[in-house]
Order: structure tokens, then sequence, then C-alpha cells
């Protein structure tokens, strides 16, 4: 095996786990059941960054940068929407 395709792989290996790290974020957020404390803007933002680099891997054809970056927008989503979800139970500050 190469640098580059050693490089590659970890790198994809880390882009998952990072991006699945979400999932464990969002059980957190439901097992407390608020989700005051969390910026949606800052939630938007790491959606929006994870989509454009996945449009940008399927531009060229890149498809450990798709991988990684789909499971970061599906994560990405999956916290935003319970984030979204908690806070109309609660009373939380618009932002």
């Amino acid at each position: 095996m190469d640098d580059t395709t050693l490089l590659g792989t970890a790198g994809t290996l880390i882009g998952l786990v990072a991006a699945m790290s979400l999932l464990l974020q969002a059980r957190r957020l439901a097992r407390l059941g608020s989700a005051c404390e969390v910026s949606i803007p800052v939630r938007l933002l790491a959606l929006a960054g994870y989509a454009i680099w996945l449009a940008y891997g399927v531009a060229i054809g890149d498809v450990p940068l798709i991988l990684v970056d789909l499971a970061g927008v599906a994560g990405a989503a999956l916290v935003l929407r319970v984030t979204l979800s908690l806070r109309r139970r609660r009373s939380c500050p618009a932002f």
C-alpha cells in the first residue's frame, strides 16, 4: 500500500467516525430532553459545509469524499432535527 492510498483510507475512516459522532450528540440531546444550549446557526453551518463538500465530491466523482460527506449530512441533519424538535417542546431563546 502506497502513502497516498494509506492516507486516503485513514482520512476516509476518520471522516466517517467523525460524521457518525453526530449520532452520539443527537442521542445525548434526546436523553437530556433539552437543546437550549445548542446553537442552531452552528448546526446549520455544519450541515451546509457537509452538503457543499458532498456536492464537490459528486462533481469530481470522489467516492471517499462522497461517503464521508453523505454520512456528515445525515448526522448534521439529525442533530438539527432533534434540536429543533426539543426546542419546540421547551421555551428556549431563538438562537
